[in-house]
Parts: structure tokens; C-alpha cells; sequence
């Protein structure tokens, strides 16, 4: 098994990597390797550095999402890269420079295909799971995201539909928003995990699980996270009723033990400026084209290339 870490760009003060799938960010309980040990490695055998060698972790993504992540090389860059992550403090031109988006598919179609969502969130530890609750209880964290409908597809006529937003011109340039026909193969079988699912294992009021019942239909989202709450984009998708695809903690549908599908959550773009040269800087990672990601169409740009901006 190939260990190298999937580096997209590096220089003296930064590494921009794609974390896949179900490694964690960090070392964690699991023992299992973790991006961070990974990159660590990495500088020591290619740099020769002995001992321990410096990568600063400024922000994280949960082991089952994958995407785009920045990890510092010095402790310079990785404290200049952290105030741009804290927003909303004032006195500092870097503050709020920081900007994620992601890309994920959802269970049936938001009421609203643009909107803003804010919920506050409390996460039991001894569970590892995240539930709304009111903004008075005692933990909770305030948390807000703003998503945009880009495609919808019904797999059961195999056919993907275009999201007209109100200003065509805040479609992403990294997304082709196109009609697409699809083979015939029936796929119905693969969204109808909702037999059996008992109202506490999702975050869902049983007018939600009506809703997610009378609709097939698969909605490729793009989610600009505005505060960093943990499993945020699940719980609160989850919470409007359109959990994402392959969720099997927040999400209602099951798929047997011997198959697996990684969750549809992908962090695909960063933006932040260069912590010494001060360059705006956006990195640009596609999605994998698997299931369910192949359901729709990309005009997917090489990330090989940045942007500077």
C-alpha cells in the first residue's frame, strides 16, 4: 500500500494535500495512520530532518470526509494561517481571509435552493454524536453554513435535471451544470434503506421522514461553512430533512455490511492568503468519480494548477 500523502502543492512555509476518505486528520484512539503522522514522515525522509519534524494542523476535516487541507511548515505560517481562520475579531487585516466550501449529495431537494442555515449544536462526547438543541442549553454552539443547490437526479429515470439559481452568475466556475443521461440500470434499491430505521437514529421529526420517503431524488450541493461546528453539514442537513448520501450516523439509508460507500461530504475548494507572501491563494479538488459522484457532471479542472487570485 502506497502511504505517500497526495501533495498538490509545497513550498518552504505551507503543503496543500487531498485527505482521503477515512483517515483521520490527526492521531486518534483508532491508532490508525493519520494524515499528520503522514506529512510528518514525509518531511523527515525527504528533507532529512532528524527527529520529529515540524507540520502545524490549523484546521481539520472529519475521518469520513475527504478533500483539500493546508498543514503549515513552520510555526510562523501555521499562526498566521490561524488568525485567518478566526473570523469576526477585529484590529487584524487577516482575520476571516480563511474560506472552505464543500460539495455534497443529499437525499431529495431543499424547499429553498439557496439559503442559509443556523442551528446550535451539542455534541454528546461519549457517543460521538451532534444533535440540535436550543440556543440556551448549557454547551451548545451556535453554527451556520449557506448551501446552493447546483443539480438534482432521480436515479430511478436515470436523468439529472439543472438548479436555475436567481443570479446565474454565482454558479461555480468549478461545476458544469449540464443535462445528463445516465444508463438504465435500475437503481431504486439503493435508496430505499428507510424500511426498518427507527426514529432515534437520525436527527429527523417523523414530518422529515415523510418528506425523505416521498422523494428518490438525489441534490449535489455546494455548502460555503461559516463556523467550524463538529459533523456540522450532516447534522444540519439531517436536520431540514435531506440527510447526505451514505451517512449511516445521521443519515436513514442502510446498506448491507459487505458494501461500502464513503460518505458524500468532500471538502473540494480553499481559499486563504499565503502566510509570508500574502498571495490569495484557491486550491480546487474534484470529488472521486464514485458512486454517487458520478451521478452528476463535472468539468473538473486540474488541481494541479492554483490560482492565484
Amino acid at each position: 500500500m502506497n502511504h505517500a500523502p497526495a501533495i498538490i502543492f509545497e513550498d518552504n512555509h505551507i503543503i496543500v494535500v487531498i485527505k482521503p476518505h477515512g483517515m483521520p486528520s490527526q492521531a486518534d484512539a483508532s491508532a490508525d495512520l493519520d494524515l499528520l503522522t503522514q506529512l510528518k514522515k514525509y518531511r523527515s525522509e525527504n528533507e532529512n530532518k532528524p527527529g520529529d519534524a515540524f507540520v502545524g494542523l490549523v484546521h481539520r476535516l472529519d475521518r469520513v470526509t475527504g478533500g483539500v487541507m493546508v498543514f503549515a511548515k513552520t510555526s510562523k505560517a501555521a499562526k498566521r494561517l490561524s488568525l485567518q481562520i478566526q473570523g469576526g475579531e477585529q484590529g487584524h487585516p487577516e482575520y476571516g481571509t480563511f474560506n472552505k466550501k464543500y460539495l455534497a449529495v443529499i437525499h431529495g431537494t431543499p424547499n429553498t435552493p439557496q439559503a442559509r442555515l443556523e442551528h446550535y449544536l451539542l455534541k454528546n462526547e461519549k457517543l460521538n454524536k451532534v444533535e440540535v438543541v436550543g440556543a440556551a442549553i448549557s454547551g451548545a454552539k451556535r453554527a451556520v453554513l449557506t448551501y446552493k443547490v447546483l443539480n438534482t437526479v432521480d436515479p430511478n429515470i436515470s436523468t439529472e435535471f439543472k438548479i436555475t439559481s436567481k443570479k446565474e452568475s454565482d454558479s461555480s466556475p468549478a461545476i458544469a451544470l449540464q443535462k445528463e443521461e445516465f444508463d438504465d440500470e435500475p437503481k431504486s434499491s439503493r435508496y430505499d434503506g428507510l424500511q426498518g430505521v427507527k426514529l432515534t437514529d437520525a436527527i429527523l421529526t417523523s414530518f422529515e421522514l415523510e418528506k425523505q420517503l416521498d422523494t428518490p431524488k438525489l441534490s449535489l450541493v455546494e455548502i460555503n461553512l461559516l463556523t467550524g461546528r463538529s459533523h456540522q453539514i450532516r447534522v444540519q442537513f439531517a436536520k431540514t430533512g435531506n440527510p447526505l448520501f451514505a451517512d449511516a450516523k445521521y443519515g436513514t439509508t442502510k446498506f448491507p455490511k459487505n458494501q461500502h460507500i464513503d460518505l458524500a461530504l468532500w471538502a473540494y475548494e480553499l481559499t486563504f492568503n499565503h502566510p509570508t507572501t500574502g498571495q490569495r491563494l484557491r486550491f480546487i479538488v474534484n470529488p472521486p468519480e464514485t458512486h454517487p459522484w458520478e451521478l452528476f457532471e463535472f468539468a473538473r479542472k486540474s488541481h494541479k494548477n492554483i490560482e492565484q487570485i
